[in-house]
């Protein structure tokens, strides 16, 4: 097993020193406007990442079809290669680490693409109604949420409906997702006039809690987000993460690493037992507002103040990109 497990590192290391050693010359043929050379180094560039899927691709996605990565490559290659830049603001950046985390968001739009939206509407007896699309899952996961609960994640939900500018154009300050975990944080500063209020300031906090741990549960290491963890950690708001977080955490390892709870552990009357996931439902939101601030709220509020949070970060996306 020691044996295995040092030949992967080394390979790993093989991989990563090459693919980093090509990025930063395809990035110079690149900015030059030199066409063969960029074409030249993109197929080897490619061939690499293609011919080591296990280096590329691991944590949730270990387990995904050819089919899927071979999408999400082609993906990364027509939408985000060309963000790379080995010395952003001054710092050095990884092609690897910059690739592999690109193409893991890659591999999730075109899962959420291939599976489509979890109901849709038919005609039965002359009258339309809604019903479960069959959901295949990678891991054979059940459907998550009724009709009324799908929601949770603004990231996700503006990712997989192409309703504004991709959020990796907004990951350039640092490896895995710096930027954008930085943009949820500061969201409610960016609140004014009426909007300036408690009431939506503690929602967005929320769903900004909820964003910052998807973010760190999908992000390959958390070293790269270091520089920042205090900022981090304290926009979330403790009591809702302690909420749907098995144990308490109280560190960007910690919630990377840790099992969130099961679905009737935090959403009112569910019997699902599996472990909730990302996007979260508006399930899991009332049973909080319910039993940790005791208020009731209903889904139309919830839907009501996500929307505008979605709103205020298509905004600042439009501003910064």
């Amino acid at each position: 097993m020691r044996a295995e497990n040092a030949a992967y590192k080394d390979k790993r290391e093989n991989v990563k020193d090459k693919l980093n050693l090509l990025g930063v010359q395809w990035y110079n043929y690149y900015t030059a406007c030199n066409d063969d050379m960029q074409r030249a180094l993109q197929t080897e560039i490619f061939t690499i990442i293609v011919e080591n899927e296990d280096i590329i691709v691991d944590g949730r996605w270990k387990r995904i079809s050819d089919e899927l990565f071979t999408d999400a490559v082609g993906d990364f290659y027509m939408n985000n290669l060309k963000q790379f830049d080995p010395c952003y603001n001054g710092e050095e950046r990884s092609f690897f680490s910059f690739a592999k985390s690109r193409i893991g968001y890659r591999i999730q739009d075109c899962y959420d693409r291939n599976m489509g939206v979890k109901r849709h509407q038919v005609k039965e007896d002359g009258n339309v109604v809604t019903e479960k699309r069959k959901n295949i899952s990678l891991d054979a996961v059940q459907e998550k949420f009724e009709k009324d609960g799908i929601g949770g994640s603004d990231w996700a939900n503006i990712q997989s409906e192409n309703t504004m500018k991709d959020p990796e154009e907004l990951m350039e300050q640092d490896e895995k997702l710096l930027e954008l975990t930085m943009l949820f944080t500061k969201i409610t500063e960016h609140l004014t006039g009426r909007q300036n209020n408690e009431n939506k300031q503690e929602y967005f906090r929320l769903f900004a809690t909820e964003n910052i741990t998807g973010a760190l549960k999908i992000s390959e290491d958390t070293f790269f987000m270091k520089k920042r963890e205090r900022d981090i950690l304290s926009a979330l708001k403790n009591d809702f993460l302690d909420y749907y977080m098995t144990e308490i955490c109280r560190s960007m390892k910690k919630i990377h690493s840790c099992p969130m709870k099961k679905h009737c552990e935090v959403e009112v009357g569910s019997k699902d037992e599996n472990e909730i996931e990302i996007p979260f439902s508006n399930k899991l939101y009332t049973a909080y507002f319910q039993r940790i601030q005791n208020r009731k709220v209903g889904d139309s509020a919830i839907s009501m103040q996500r929307s505008s949070f979605k709103d205020l970060l298509s905004e600042l996306y439009q501003v910064r990109s």
